[in-house]
């Protein structure tokens, strides 16, 4: 059945054609910003962007997983094998909640470094930060997916991403929802309150960063919403398989990525 685009039809093929195009797109992007990242060498020396290359490449993992996951590709939904479907939904679950967590790393990062009153010092330590933003979200989704996967995968020929009409979707919706709350709470707090404390920050290795994390704060709350956007418009048209819902998934998801490069 041909979609609907601005008064013309486009067939299977082109629709496919069009969400090859905009998550290839969205990938390389983000790969070179991750690029430019790793050639400043400033891994060692400020946290914020160790946190801010594992978010990215989440999102990349997050966009590689779903061109597997589109019509034609190897984890699509099949009446006589589920194991693409239920391999489909595992790892997109796991690649959305690294991205939230890993912003939500980054966001305590931030207020960490510009709030005198708030002091974590584990995330100065790099191997903290990885370990905690994989090793959750691993973890969370080893213990749920083995026992609910029958109720996550679709009933019928979907994107296996998450079977909404079931109760168990919670799984998925409700650490998401959390973690999102969560992120812009701390980072709204930032935003208020490191105007005062701020100017002084906790260290005088992190002085000269002052002035780049007050922009960071900002370019963090829109990396969110837009994260929201993405993970909310790719479970819906996943689900009700709307054209328009597609659209904005997509536009959505080539917007991020190019948002995420302006942090360099």
């Amino acid at each position: 059945m041909p979609y609907q685009l601005t008064g013309h039809n486009l067939g299977d093929e082109e629709y496919v054609f069009l969400e090859l195009i905009v998550f290839s797109i969205s990938i390389v992007v983000l790969a070179f910003t991750v690029a430019v990242f790793l050639l400043s060498q400033t891994l060692s020396l400020y946290s914020d962007n160790v946190a801010q290359i594992c978010f990215q490449l989440s999102l990349i993992c997050c966009f590689i997983v779903t061109l597997l996951m589109i019509r034609s590709g190897p984890l699509v939904w099949s009446t006589d094998f589920l194991l693409p479907c239920i391999l489909a939904v595992s790892l997109v679950q796991y690649f959305y909640l690294c991205a939230f967590a890993f912003l939500l790393i980054e966001s305590l990062i931030i207020i960490h470094k510009l709030v005198d009153s708030v002091i974590i010092p584990l995330l100065e330590n790099p191997l903290f930060i990885v370990s905690v933003g994989c090793l959750g979200p691993l973890l969370y989704t080893a213990v749920t997916i083995p026992f609910l996967y029958s109720y996550l995968v679709p009933s019928s020929p979907k994107m296996c991403w998450l079977n909404l009409s079931s109760p168990a979707s919670s799984v998925s919706i409700v650490p998401i929802a959390v973690l999102s709350l969560i992120t812009f709470s701390i980072l709204i707090t930032a935003i208020m309150l490191a105007d005062d404390s701020g100017r002084r920050p906790i260290s005088a290795e992190v002085f000269s960063r002052a002035k780049t994390l007050r922009k960071t704060r900002y370019i963090l709350l829109l990396l969110l919403l837009l994260l929201v956007g993405v993970w909310a418009s790719g479970v819906l048209s996943a689900h009700f398989q709307k054209t328009v819902i597609s659209l904005v998934f997509m536009l959505l998801s080539i917007t991020l990525a190019l948002v995420a490069m302006g942090l360099r």
